[in-house]
């Protein structure tokens, strides 16, 4: 797992061309001649449904090999372990084919090979640096673990149920009210009025000020609401 195929093995099986000029691609970090070598070969990866599997699977690698051989011919000494994003983006761009490429791509695909370990290290946004690790920034790719997300509906279903904060029980007991209690007849506006001042008289009480169509406010026990879509409103 992780480890490129053996010219050895490769030619047994009759797959030296072109597995052989891709992994030639992927040691360097040659982003452009990797997919030209996919293009030329179309019709062999298509055949053998490997085409979009290798697209798809190889471009973290690409984008780790290319950064490493960036950090190895721009280090100005041993002890230097701090890239920044611009030397990482002028790689990639010399590398690729992206002409679109720009610092936010670059940005994000570092964040991307930190978080999955095929770099270690950390960015400094405010620098615009990625300093990386004294010992191994670059680590073999098979001993790098794949994260592996699963979810719990049920864990997530009971997390919504028990760690949310309530609303205040005097809003709510407004909100629960019968139809009519204070709507009386349609177009009544003394009715309306009066619903509309109790309900305003709750809010005002938990610290809540109207904005706009939503109510946004808090208080100094912390409860707060936030602007919800028509008019609506979040208890934080």
């Amino acid at each position: 797992m992780g480890k490129l195929p053996s010219m050895e093995m490769l030619d047994k099986y009759k797959l030296k061309n072109p597995y052989a000029q891709l992994k030639q691609a992927i040691k360097r970090g040659d982003i452009r001649r990797f997919y030209a070598i996919m293009e030329q070969n179309y019709d062999f990866f298509a055949r053998t449904w490997s085409y979009l599997l290798l697209k798809a699977r190889c471009r973290i690698l690409l984008w780790r090999s290319c950064l490493r051989r960036v950090f190895i011919l721009s280090r100005q000494s041993e002890e230097d372990r701090i890239m920044s994003f611009k030397i990482c983006y002028d790689g990639l761009l010399a590398a690729g084919e992206d002409r679109d490429l720009d610092f936010y791509d670059t940005e994000n695909i570092l964040v991307s090979l930190i978080s999955q370990g095929y770099i270690r290290g950390y960015l400094h946004h405010q620098l615009q640096q990625v300093v990386l690790s004294k010992v191994n920034p670059f680590p073999p790719i098979w001993q790098i673990k794949p994260y592996v997300e699963r979810y719990n509906d049920d864990l997530v279903e009971e997390h919504l149920k028990t760690n949310q904060p309530m609303m205040p029980s005097d809003v709510q007991a407004l909100i629960d009210e019968p139809e009519g209690q204070f709507d009386g007849q349609e177009g009544n506006g003394a009715h309306d009025g009066e619903f509309n001042s109790a309900f305003d008289q709750a809010l005002d009480d938990h610290g809540f000020e109207e904005q706009g169509f939503g109510m946004a406010g808090m208080n100094t026990n912390g409860v707060g609401a936030t602007p919800g879509a028509g008019g609506g409103f979040f208890f934080q």
